[in-house]
């Protein structure tokens, strides 16, 4: 097997001589292009360039998707190096009684689909399960043992604790008695932990004394596929903008509240000369937004469809700051790794964040403003400084947004850190 180019290659455990096959199994994963959940698309096409053969377990559509027409019951196709495999589940456009019967439905359909393994799927030599929810990653541990190999769980969102924080569920309801149970049972049974947030394995620790050893691979992106940034443009008016979904969860009421009194402080100035604010993305709260919008009076804010993945980069480049306003919840006390974050970044623009967290990448990256959430007065107040600004300082700002996800989030040293653990894995079941 051919493997990723590290300094420590020596130490890597010896695999098979035949690439190794992984399946990764997540409902939303997307392939690389898309506008969405692209982590595993990404590691995919590094790892196939590193030897192994990557197959990825999806839905055909869901809340990421929905305008893509219906597939057949299975279907395959082979994206930079990875082939999905995507299964037809219910669709679901609100969180609800519908989003989990989908969940569970997806759950049980890739269990099946892996047992029957359709003509083209290889064996797998190693198993990921993700947990955007906890129910694939449960069909994830039982197909490993159906084949008798090793089983990675990745913790992305913390389950049942982000119902708990954001959906208002109380710690006895039922279904977070269920998931609280699935989420010991994952930790204990698990080969290896990945954990994207730097709090998870602290998380972890408190859930299970069982759990093996968390290893961190947070999101990132990938510089070599994006040039330099250009510089802000001096002509057009001063551009604030979020681009991401638009769902609850994203807090995005607070913005449209900053920019009505940023509005407000500017009432001197020309249209022309105001800020501007703009929205770029969709998603299930999108209607809601713009309705609140109407409602603000707001004529500095404007609101755009999703852009694909390729023209994220020069999209985010039209703006002079880059906003992200995170809700005040506990559960965001474990950091935060949302693939829009290192976007922003990558794009070398200065970032106004709303975040309460020891684990906050804007204050250790210099690379722009943090506030404290649910504020929409001090997130104005940071506009208006940044806007302020000499734009030397907001280059220089944005500047280290970049070096920073090239020490610490560039994929190719995050995909070499996941190679690492499967090679680990699959080793020790060897020398069992």
């Amino acid at each position: 097997m051919l493997a990723l180019q590290d300094p420590h290659a020596e130490s890597r455990p010896d695999l098979a001589a035949r690439e190794p096959v992984v399946w990764v199994i997540n409902q939303y994963a997307l392939p690389a292009e898309a506008a969405g959940i692209t982590r595993h698309a990404m590691f995919a096409a590094k790892l196939s360039q590193a030897g192994w053969r990557p197959f990825i377990f999806t839905s055909a559509a869901h809340y990421w998707n929905l305008s893509e027409p219906a597939a057949a019951r299975v279907s395959m196709e082979t994206s930079a190096g990875a082939t999905f495999v995507r299964l037809r589940t219910a669709t679901h456009v609100t969180n609800g009684v519908r989003r989990v019967l989908s969940m569970v439905g997806f759950a049980i359909k890739v269990l099946q689909v892996g047992i029957r393994r359709p003509a083209g799927v290889r064996e797998p030599d190693v198993i990921v399960g993700s947990s955007p929810h906890p129910f694939a990653a449960l069909s994830a541990l039982a197909l490993s043992r159906r084949y008798r190999v090793p089983f990675v769980l990745e913790v992305r969102d913390l389950w049942p604790d982000s119902l708990i924080d954001l959906m208002g569920f109380g710690p006895r309801h039922p279904l977070i008695v269920v998931l609280r149970a699935i989420e010991r049972h994952l930790y204990a049974s698990a080969n290896a932990i990945v954990g994207l947030l730097p709090g998870t394995a602290d998380h972890v620790r408190t859930v299970s004394s069982r759990a093996p050893e968390v290893t961190y691979i947070p999101n990132g992106a990938d510089l070599g596929r994006l040039p330099m940034p250009r510089p802000a443009e001096s002509s057009r008016a001063f551009t604030v903008m979020y681009a991401g979904a638009h769902g609850v969860a994203n807090n995005l009421d607070n913005l449209l509240r900053a920019a009505a009194l940023v509005q407000t402080a500017e009432s001197s100035l020309t249209p022309s000369q105001q800020t501007r604010f703009l929205l770029v993305g969709d998603g299930k709260n999108k209607a809601a937004l713009m309705a609140l919008a109407a409602e603000l009076g707001l004529s500095n804010t404007e609101f755009r469809p999703a852009v694909p993945k390729a023209a994220v980069h020069g999209t985010l480049q039209s703006a002079d700051v880059l906003a992200l306003p995170v809700p005040d919840k506990a559960i965001y006390r474990h950091g935060i790794s949302p693939n829009k974050l290192f976007d922003y970044f990558a794009a070398g623009r200065p970032v106004v964040i709303a975040l309460h967290s020891e684990h906050d990448p804007v204050r250790a990256a210099g690379a722009g403003v943090t506030v404290q959430p649910d504020q929409p007065e001090a997130m104005a107040d940071a506009i208006l400084k940044l806007r302020a600004l000499d734009p030397a300082d907001r280059t220089a700002m944005g500047m280290s947004g970049r070096d920073f996800v090239a020490a610490n989030h560039n994929i190719d040293h995050l995909a070499l850190s996941l190679e690492a653990v499967l090679a680990r894995v699959m080793s020790a079941r060897q020398h069992q």
